[in-house]
């Protein structure tokens, strides 16, 4: 591993002479610039087309696992320490209007997160009464009745509230139908299976991201926001940090409740990068990264084989006709690349994950949909759903509709 990583650092220290940019992502982020906020995106709804069920096929089962909605933060220290360089630029007499505004946004943020860390905002709420509602639609044949639905959670409060909210919005759409609500720690071995597989990579992954760190310029973010940019640059040890946590505050801000857009506050080049850094990290973290994929995606195996069981337990007769699991972004992106799905298929090198588009691919409220149907001679599809738009696995042929028993087996041979 030490060899692997003196040669990746070689090939950063060329990457990091002249920052790329991915077009397809350049296009992508403009049309909406919170997307810069990666994995901390608000959910994205879309209306989508679906592809008619083959004929003599009828729904019976659905399979689920979604992220928890949009949150609060999980930590304080990125607004504090905005908070603390903006103020030492005030106290010096420094600070500009536009700085006095920045300052003061960060303050009513730091506010709502100091009484609310950790949890799921009011935007999260409603992501996951939107999903819920939109789920029931889209079965609709299949949740009339009194039918039963199993609904599991991370132990995280965020995670309960999704399910609740989710869980709340199909009973909404048919108080007949009968859900079995639990979250307990034993859960946790699949829904969020991730620090042994962490343990092993984060400290190589983060002296690539330390690497990439250097090819940040904070000056034309920190130039429009005071009187004096050389006295001001002074003041700041380590601006890097600031630029940093500014994009910290700048992506959550979307996820509370309050109008505020701080992505003005970072200049498009900078913005890019900071974008581009966060989604190296995510990607050779949790997903099939061509240097760290084979060490952390068999670790969503224990996740993949509770999909398969309890899909089975229901097409053989099992009372429920819907699972539904409600955890977190790192898991998920690791079972998603586990499956090989369209946007995850790809082994992209350091220095191609611009590719991976993160804040399309896992923003909050991100969830996986297996809808199976049986045929009038028992064989049994399966559509796969992602962000309730459909999807494919590129491994298995352009989809929508795969066989179980041919996704199954190929589902138990990737590891």
């Amino acid at each position: 591993m030490k060899k692997l990583l003196s040669a990746l650092l070689v090939l950063l220290l060329s990457f990091s002479l002249s920052f790329g940019q991915n077009p397809a992502a350049v296009a992508f982020l403009k049309e909406d610039m919170s997307r810069v906020g990666t994995n901390y995106h608000s959910y994205e709804f879309h209306k989508y087309k679906y592809t008619p069920v083959p004929r003599g096929y009828k729904e019976v089962y659905v399979s689920h696992y979604g992220r928890h909605g949009s949150r609060y933060m999980t930590y304080d220290s990125a607004h504090e320490y905005v908070i603390k360089k903006l103020n030492q630029l005030k106290e010096a007499g420094l600070l500009n209007e536009r700085g006095e505004i920045l300052l003061e946004q960060t303050k009513l943020m730091l506010e709502m997160n100091q009484n609310n860390l950790h949890s799921l905002s009011p935007r999260g709420y409603m992501e996951h009464a939107l999903l819920g509602d939109s789920f029931f639609k889209r079965n609709s044949k299949l949740l009339k009745g009194p039918v039963f639905v199993r609904a599991i959670s991370s132990t995280s409060p965020r995670c309960q509230n999704s399910m609740g909210s989710f869980c709340g919005a199909l009973l909404k759409n048919n108080p007949k139908i009968k859900i079995l609500q639990d979250s307990k720690q034993e859960y946790m071995r699949y829904i969020s299976n991730v620090d042994s597989a962490s343990a092993i990579i984060k400290s190589d992954v983060r002296k690539i991201i330390d690497s990439l760190n250097t090819t940040l310029n904070p000056e034309p973010v920190i130039r429009p926001l005071v009187t004096d940019y050389e006295k001001a640059a002074a003041l700041f040890n380590n601006p890097i940090k600031f630029e940093k946590y500014l994009h910290v505050v700048a992506s959550i801000a979307q996820d509370l409740p309050a109008d505020i857009d701080i992505m003005d506050y970072l200049p498009f080049e900078e913005a890019y990068k900071l974008w581009s850094i966060k989604t190296a990290d995510l990607y050779l973290n949790h997903c099939n990264s061509a240097q760290f994929g084979d060490v952390r995606v068999p670790f969503a195996g224990t996740l993949v084989e509770d999909f398969i069981t309890k899909a089975d337990e229901s097409l053989g007769g099992g009372e429920f006709s819907v699972d539904l699991r409600f955890g977190h972004d790192y898991p998920l992106m690791a079972f998603l690349s586990y499956l090989g799905i369209e946007g995850f298929d790809g082994r992209y090198e350091v220095g191609d994950t611009d590719n991976w588009l993160s804040s399309k691919n896992m923003h909050m409220g991100t969830n996986i949909q297996m809808m199976f149907y049986r045929g009038k001679k028992g064989d049994i599809i399966v559509k796969l759903l992602h962000n309730e738009r459909e999807t494919s696995i590129p491994a298995l042929g352009p989809g929508p509709y795969y066989d179980w028993e041919v996704l199954k087996q190929y589902l138990r041979d990737r590891y």
